[in-house]
């Protein structure tokens, strides 16, 4: 969905990240065919495979150390709070 405010010589973001994807995809298909022969598309679909395994495994794994680690700070402040609290209630324990 382009951006209905950007002017024409502005082009909206999502333009621009959307040609950046199309480029940077087309580069890398490009590399693969001319390191692995025109003629060898299984092996390149093979190898598109991989990156595309590695890639959302690596994402998926990023998303479970942030949701650890929101955890861990929402236990951390949880006991914060509440030895807060314990301090207040009973200053001299």
């Amino acid at each position: 969905m382009l951006n209905p405010r950007a002017s024409p010589a502005q082009p909206a973001v999502e333009q621009i990240q959307a040609e950046v994807f199309t480029l940077t995809y087309g580069a890398i298909i490009r590399q693969l065919l001319a390191d692995l022969g025109e003629d060898n598309v299984q092996e390149v679909n093979r190898q598109l495979d991989k990156m595309w395994v590695a890639w959302w495994g690596g994402h998926l794994c990023n998303k479970r150390v942030r949701a650890w680690i929101a955890c861990m700070q929402a236990r951390v402040g949880a006991v914060g709070a509440s030895a807060r609290v314990r301090a207040r209630t009973f200053p001299h324990t």
